[in-house]
């Protein structure tokens, strides 16, 4: 899917995507032509930059003629300057310079399998285990399910930036979870909108590493931060357990254009 956007630079075009309205008070139908087309940021050469000046640099990009009406194509996301000219029938002149931004407000499409059966081993997990099984289990019972293990095959239009994963949480499985570290502020419980895991460690949680409540349907379900992997433990035993995988492009001006999808899974 191509990631680029096209504008038709007319006087129709030009009120309808950036509410410039061109008009003449003797001449009903003023002319109008762009002179010059600009895109402010570093150089491209195939694709690939160059240098690392962003500034203003001219650009010829593809125009085509659409039911009679110019449009020009290419354009990727960004900054642009398109200088235009508009003439009356008696050939007075203005010449303006309009910048608009492209941006990408399309999600990324997601595919997961959509029915997961996990199953639990005799074991901790890596890099965990102060203090682990919580419950005093004879044996461990745990699992983690990483993102890339439950994608099948997402994709974004531009650029896919990072795929997460998380799970419903369940309080029967709280004393496992504080374990684990995701009791932010060691009270001993976790909690939505405060507990979590700083997974990009810089000292604290933001909207995507906590715990969050979501309504679906009029019920509220907590769901664990959006990590790499989803862990699993013997309080998930004979119980299904609510799995998203999240997506987010490089989207500009924003943490990308997120979404999801969700699957069951059994332990």
């Amino acid at each position: 899917m191509d990631c680029t956007a096209a504008v038709f630079i007319d006087r129709p075009g030009f009120l309808d995507y950036l509410g410039w309205e061109i008009k003449d008070n003797c001449d009903p139908n003023p002319s109008v032509s762009v002179i010059k087309m600009e895109r402010y940021g570093k150089l491209y050469v195939y694709g690939i930059p160059v240098d690392n000046n962003d500034c203003w640099r001219e650009e010829t990009y593809q125009v085509m003629v659409v039911n009679g009406r110019p449009l020009v194509v290419g354009l990727a996301p960004g900054l642009y300057r398109f200088t235009v000219e508009a003439f009356d029938h008696c050939y007075n002149k203005y010449t303006k310079a309009l910048y608009f931004r492209v941006v990408d407000k399309i999600a990324p499409v997601m595919k997961c399998d959509d029915q997961l059966n996990i199953t639990l081993s005799n074991s901790q997990g890596g890099a965990y285990g102060q203090g682990y099984p919580a419950q005093g289990y004879g044996y461990y019972g745990y699992a983690r399910v990483n993102a890339k293990d439950v994608d099948e095959g997402s994709w974004d239009n531009c650029a896919m930036d990072r795929i997460k994963l998380r799970r419903s949480y369940n309080a029967t499985c709280e004393a496992d979870f504080v374990a684990k570290g995701y009791d932010w502020d060691k009270n001993g419980k976790i909690e939505a909108g405060k507990d979590g895991i700083d997974e990009n460690r810089d000292g604290s949680l933001s909207a995507n590493e906590k715990f969050e409540s979501v309504t679906r349907n009029g019920v509220a379900t907590v769901m664990t931060p959006w990590l790499d992997f989803a862990e699993f433990f013997c309080c998930d035993l004979g119980n299904k357990v609510i799995v998203e995988l999240g997506g987010w492009d490089k989207a500009v001006d924003c943490d990308g254009n997120p979404t999801s999808t969700t699957a069951g899974a059994n332990s």
